[in-house]
């Protein structure tokens, strides 16, 4: 198997298991987060993310990055949580700037928001490291 094949394969297993994760745990409030959150990986899935970044958790986000290793190196992160108001909030870090979050964003839909689309873009950018 080549190495971008390998990488590839990784990323789409950290998916099967984050979203075992969120099934599995009582970290979601409620069960319409838990469906949201389902729903959402769901729609990553299907746009192709997963084979493109890799999917994990901090406490109850949706963590993404481009590392090559659960818990590796990377510059930018898009974090995602449920609100109380079942709405999505969207955190971007980039460590190359900041510690601390670099951007915020609160949606009913992340993928119909343009400044998620830019900063999916710029994180897919990003080398794997």
């Amino acid at each position: 198997m080549q190495h971008s094949e390998k990488i590839k394969k990784d990323f789409e297993n950290s998916w099967n298991e984050i979203t075992s994760y969120f099934k599995e745990s009582a970290i979601l409030k409620n069960t319409e987060q838990l469906d949201l959150m389902i729903n959402l990986i769901h729609e990553f899935k299907e746009k192709g993310y997963n084979s493109l970044v890799r999917a994990g958790t901090s406490l109850y986000f949706l963590q993404l990055t481009r590392a090559r290793l659960h818990n590796g190196k990377y510059s930018i992160a898009l974090k995602i949580a449920i609100n109380d108001d079942n709405m999505f909030e969207v955190y971007k870090y980039d460590y190359d700037i900041s510690n601390e979050k670099t951007g915020f964003i609160c949606v009913n839909s992340v993928f119909e928001n343009d400044t998620f689309n830019s900063w999916m873009s710029a994180l897919i950018e990003e080398e794997i490291k």
